[in-house]
């Protein structure tokens, strides 16, 4: 593994029973990308996503991360799942679910230091979510609830984020800033994100993935074939309509 690679995925495979969900995918993730994998619905996106995390196991194929085999090194992942019923109703406050990222290793009833609540308030910040600290998570807009989300996923300072359909549950209206935002933490952590929309791809990804069940990597805009280059309006000037060459 050379020391710019984060994630590696070679001649990968899993099934669920006897459904296939991927067959041969290889692909790798670099130090400082910003990588997006789409397609449809059942395609195998969150697939990838368990497998890098270490939650399920490869039945064919070797997978690395850092390094290392899935799982070893989860203190350098933080890990946002799609939205679910419990995220929506949680009774408790932003900051509180925000200090749940640094759970991981302590007690069912972990202390929390100045320098803990310290990295909290941090990650907040950094989301533009400190002043709604107090808030009841279940209280908060979809787009407020996914940045609580991220600054949970972040406070542990990750050197890879994965992200599940990040703006599924968020107002058209704001995806650009969710965008935005993510572009930002790029600049000092791996993003790989996950999207079930063929139609376009934003403009802030440097590599595409396009699953389903086999895999398509795009290493550059250049091997993208672009609709006329119409930029689709939903996200202003920064995201083009896209077909790909390889149909999937």
């Amino acid at each position: 593994m050379s020391s710019s690679e984060i994630v590696k995925f070679d001649g990968v495979s899993f099934s669920y029973g006897k459904n296939e969900i991927l067959g041969n995918v290889s692909f790798t993730v670099e130090d400082g990308d910003f990588y997006a994998i789409i397609g449809p619905n059942g395609g195998g996106k969150t697939t990838i996503l368990r497998l890098i995390v270490g939650f399920i196991r490869p039945e064919k194929g070797e997978i690395s991360v850092f390094g290392d085999e899935p799982g070893k090194k989860s203190s350098l992942i933080g890990f946002v799942p799609q939205f679910s019923v419990h995220d929506k109703l949680f009774p408790i406050p932003v900051r509180e679910v925000v200090l749940q990222g640094l759970v991981s290793g302590r007690s069912f009833l972990p202390f929390y230091s100045a320098s803990d609540r310290e990295k909290v308030d941090n990650a907040m910040k950094k989301l533009g979510i400190l002043s709604r600290a107090d808030e009841r998570f279940g209280d908060l807009s979809g787009g407020l609830k996914q940045r609580t989300l991220i600054a949970r996923a972040i406070v542990s300072d990750p050197k890879l984020l994965l992200l599940d359909e990040p703006v599924a549950s968020v107002d058209s209206s704001i995806e650009k800033d969710i965008y935005d935002m993510l572009l930002e933490l790029n600049k000092s952590m791996t993003i790989v994100m996950v999207s079930h929309d063929l139609g376009f791809v934003s403009n802030y990804v440097n590599k595409v993935g396009c699953v389903n069940r086999s895999f398509v990597e795009h290493k550059s805009r250049d091997e993208l074939c672009c609709l006329d280059g119409h930029e689709h309006h939903a996200y202003s000037s920064k995201t083009t309509m896209i077909q790909h060459k390889c149909r999937i």
